[in-house]
């Protein structure tokens, strides 16, 4: 992805894993890796991870299945991804 800001989390959760795998602790992949969704009418789809407050903005023309195919390259310990809508109030759909 050329968000900035996305590629410089995606090195820092690889620098976790790395740090983790030195010291012999292993990593599990975890399923349905909640991801928050959100559209902003500029034909791209904003993103963020549960732990995360800020949204990633995805490029533009993205669909949620290249959303999740990056993820999934991207960081090591996610092995599947669940999109949520985040509608008002915060309340998630499942996508």
């Amino acid at each position: 992805m050329n968000n900035k800001e996305y590629n410089t989390y995606v090195s820092h959760q690889k620098e976790l894993v790395d740090e983790h795998k030195k010291h012999n602790l292993s990593i599990r992949e975890i399923e349905h890796y909640p991801i928050y969704v959100t559209y902003n009418g500029d034909n791209c789809i904003y993103f963020r991870f549960e732990s995360n407050l800020n949204y990633f903005r995805a490029d533009e023309g993205m669909t949620l299945k290249d959303i999740a195919r990056e993820l999934v390259k991207d960081i090591p310990y996610i092995k599947n991804v669940q999109f949520y809508d985040e509608i008002g109030y915060k309340a998630g759909i499942v996508i």
